[in-house]
């Protein structure tokens, strides 16, 4: 029996469809990353190859990585193809009476997570893992200085579904000038809740799921990890911090290892129980300078990529998941 379901944070519609899995499917792919060697001589990401990325503009030592053959553990690059440059101002023209423009000025910058082509989030060691979410937390408080920026997006692409051009493990940030009517649609959500009941709406998101236990993943000191009760996708995790931290800029060493630990477990599970799946995933922070911190919650949400958007999907908003979220919950689970 097919249900639908309302998302609490952003009040849109998904249809949990179990009957979908028993559908033909011709399409059927082996996992994308299977079978990967540790360097690849044409990457631009693998040892040797600096020359073909911009200049590093952060590096962690080579000494830091388990087993690491490289003088460098992560680095930090402009992207080659950025989506936005750092030059130019804000200033927004009107083009005829309904047109707005502005410079394409922002930053757009690849972290590059390890110098082996092979490894990703979930077969590192926990503390390579925390390596990365330092160098997340170093270039978000550095990009979050310039006050042109509105907006810092983290965010992670893994496999040709999930939008990536290269095999090499990396994460990407860019830092915008503007800000999306989803990212103002999660805020006016966020601020309709604590008007109406004085409280953090993903602070009572925590304490409920904690309550029911139903789609609880893992719990650890800092962070909870549960599937949402409305997912986007099949599988769709969220990593939300136990104590009420407005803005990822504001975690601490000791939550950065915590967190390190719960990303790597996760998506550790995933990749064996799930036939390492391509996935997103999102690190949801409010706009780098916004008022109301109270109602304010960052997150991380994973999202793999079971199958693909359809064109009822695109046109009406409306998310088809397969799996209902207790099911998925208890099958990662029973992994840990």
């Amino acid at each position: 029996m097919a249900e639908i379901r309302q998302n609490p944070t952003t009040k849109d519609w998904v249809i949990i469809a179990s009957e979908r899995t028993k559908r033909p499917d011709d399409f059927k792919e082996p996992p994308s990353h299977s079978h990967l060697h540790e360097y690849r001589p044409d990457c631009p990401f693998c040892p040797g190859n600096e020359k073909l990325t911009p200049k590093a503009i952060l590096v962690f030592p080579g000494n830091m990585a388990q087993g690491c053959q490289s003088e460098w553990s992560i680095r930090v690059v402009e992207n080659k193809f950025p989506a936005l440059l750092p030059q130019g101002t804000v200033e927004r023209k009107r083009m005829g009476r309904f047109h707005l423009k502005m410079n394409g000025c922002g930053r757009h910058e690849v972290i590059i997570e390890s110098p082996k082509h092979n490894a990703t989030i979930g077969t590192l060691s926990d503390p390579e893992v925390e390596m990365i979410l330092r160098a997340w937390r170093s270039r978000f408080l550095e990009l979050g200085q310039d006050e042109r920026i509105r907006l810092i997006t983290l965010f992670r692409n893994h496999g040709l579904k999930a939008g990536t051009s290269l095999e090499h493990p990396h994460s990407q940030i860019v830092a915008t000038p503007v800000l999306s009517s989803l990212i103002r649609q999660r805020m006016e959500e966020a601020t309709r809740h604590l008007d109406t009941y004085g409280t953090c709406l993903f602070c009572d998101l925590l304490r409920e799921e904690k309550k029911l236990q139903e789609r609880v993943v893992l719990e650890s000191e800092h962070f909870l990890a549960f599937v949402p009760y409305a997912p986007q996708a099949t599988y769709e995790t969220w990593v939300i911090p136990k104590t009420h931290k407005p803005s990822f800029g504001l975690i601490d060493d000791t939550e950065v290892i915590d967190l390190a630990r719960n990303l790597n477990q996760i998506l550790g599970i995933m990749y064996r129980r799930l036939n390492d799946p391509d996935y997103n995933l999102t690190l949801n922070t409010p706009p780098v300078r916004e008022a109301r911190q109270e109602c304010c919650h960052w997150h991380i949400r994973i999202l793999p990529r079971m199958s693909y958007l359809s064109g009822f999907e695109l046109g009406s908003g409306i998310y088809i998941t397969t799996t209902y979220p207790e099911e998925a919950a208890q099958f990662l689970r029973a992994a840990n």
